[in-house]
């Protein structure tokens, strides 16, 4: 997905919720074992890639489907949570980016992202 730009070509529907699911389920477990490495940032990099399967078909994690907002819930409690873990560090630095990726993400569920946000999750996810 990251690489290919017909990657969402070479995925359904299934496939692309069930990727979403799993990088949600790496996010909560390193929220649970406070491991705000690269894991965590790779599993949130997934979940943003796993958006352009929006290409394919729009209604996929759309916001008003009532299916979808939940997905944007849990990576937001995430994120959340990782900011306050790196301010409670004194890495203010690594916890205004991650406020920001947090931002990013929430308006790509309005279909209004930007491309920078790539910039601070290849950033934290080193």
């Amino acid at each position: 997905m990251e690489r290919r730009k017909s990657g969402p070509d070479a995925m359904t529907r299934t496939d692309a919720e069930t990727f979403v699911e799993q990088a949600l389920i790496n996010m909560e477990r390193c929220v649970e074992q406070r491991n705000f490495e690269r894991i965590f940032f790779q599993a949130v990099k997934l979940f943003l890639y796993l958006l352009r399967y929006r290409e394919i078909d729009q209604t996929f994690l759309r916001y008003d489907n009532e299916r979808y907002p939940q997905q944007f819930d849990r990576t937001t409690r995430c994120l959340e949570t990782a900011h306050s873990f790196f301010r409670s560090q004194r890495n203010y630095a690594r916890a205004q980016k991650i406020a920001d990726l947090r931002d990013g993400i929430e308006k790509y569920m309005y279909f209004e992202g930007s491309p920078d946000i790539i910039e601070i999750i290849n950033e934290l996810a080193e």
